[in-house]
């Protein structure tokens, strides 16, 4: 068993994990979203256990297990070297990358036959495939059996310092979208809704992310706010409803993790949103439709406070229970210690 105390061990006898990040190693707030969560937050978590020494990788040292974020031949080639040593491999998979009916999609140019077959011969590969939602894990274990594991990503213990208060009278109901603006096109599955909404109500979007989204949808008064890591729990609590609708027929977006909606729910931004796998058992809201559904829960959140408040409520408590530091880091133990 893994232990946290004040008695070191000697170094050669400790759990020694190296990270290979897909991207440039950045600093943590200029970096990608994934390495933040499931490479810098992972081994910052990690430091208070005295049995694992966690750090990016060093070709120059000896670990007990690699983390694979990078999955590109070269990286293939780093991981069977390792191997042959009898180094753990551990390749990490946090979105959809095995169905080939993405492979038209602008936005996965990269995703061809050879990106897929590389997926494939390195998941064959590895020893543990570590994945992010239970979608993710129930398809990847179709294809490599029961080597994978969930590790879900963590929500800092900042967000549970902040609260939303809910307002007595609202003159402007405020939306709010944190994501990529590449993705923030999906607000149009309920365009009509919110076109609706927009008769009866004074509403206005709040954007938060990389860039100018440029959604337009009439009646509604969209701004943008850049998106900024240190300050966006604050960011967030500028909204007062986090609506998600998706496109359940794109497999991509099945395999999404909760922690797109569970930073808004962290600080108790009530949720709207589509039936993501992930999202089950969350307090959200969830509607399989883009119809009337969606504006009769909306107007529900607007006019009714005290249904308001509980989702609000309901929605911090299930995140500190479920993806808080101490869950997740928990988790990683555990892991650690079935398999080292």
């Amino acid at each position: 068993m893994l232990r946290n105390s004040n008695i070191r061990l000697a170094s050669s006898n400790r759990i020694k994990i190296g990270f290979i990040i897909e991207d440039w190693p950045l600093p943590y707030f200029y970096a990608s979203a994934s390495v933040r969560l499931r490479v810098y937050d992972v081994i910052r978590f990690l430091k208070g256990y005295d049995d694992i020494i966690a750090e990016l990788y060093k070709p120059w040292k000896k670990y007990d297990a690699v983390f694979f974020q990078k999955r590109d031949e070269k990286a293939f080639r780093t991981a069977e070297k390792l191997k042959s040593k009898g180094t753990k491999i551990i390749l990490d998979i946090n979105a959809n990358i095995f169905d080939k009916s993405l492979y038209g999609l602008g936005f996965f140019k990269k995703f061809n036959d050879s990106y897929f077959e590389n997926i494939i011969k390195f998941g064959n590969l590895a020893d543990y495939i570590a994945v992010t939602s239970p979608y993710l894990k129930d398809i990847s274990e179709k294809k490599f059996g029961n080597k994978v594991i969930f590790l879900p990503e963590n929500i800092s213990d900042l967000f549970f310092i902040e609260k939303k208060v809910v307002p007595k009278k609202r003159d402007v109901v405020r939306f709010i979208y944190v994501g990529y603006a590449s993705k923030a096109n999906q607000l149009y599955l309920i365009k009509d809704t919110l076109a609706r909404l927009a008769t009866k109500y004074n509403l206005e979007y709040i954007m938060i992310c990389d860039r100018n989204p440029h959604i337009r949808i009439p009646g509604i008064q969209f701004k943008y706010i850049p998106f900024q890591y240190k300050v966006i729990q604050k960011q967030i609590l500028l909204g007062d409803i986090f609506l998600a609708p998706r496109d359940m027929n794109d497999h991509y977006n099945l395999g999404h993790s909760f922690t797109k909606i569970g930073l808004p729910m962290s600080v108790g931004i009530p949720v709207i949103a589509s039936p993501i796998p992930a999202y089950q058992q969350s307090p959200a809201i969830l509607i399989d439709t883009f119809d009337t559904q969606w504006d009769n829960a909306i107007e529900n959140l607007i006019n009714n406070s005290y249904d308001y408040r509980n989702l609000s409520l309901a929605g911090i408590a299930f995140c500190k229970k479920n993806f808080s530091v101490a869950t997740t880091r928990k988790k990683y133990i555990d892991f650690f210690s079935s398999i080292l």
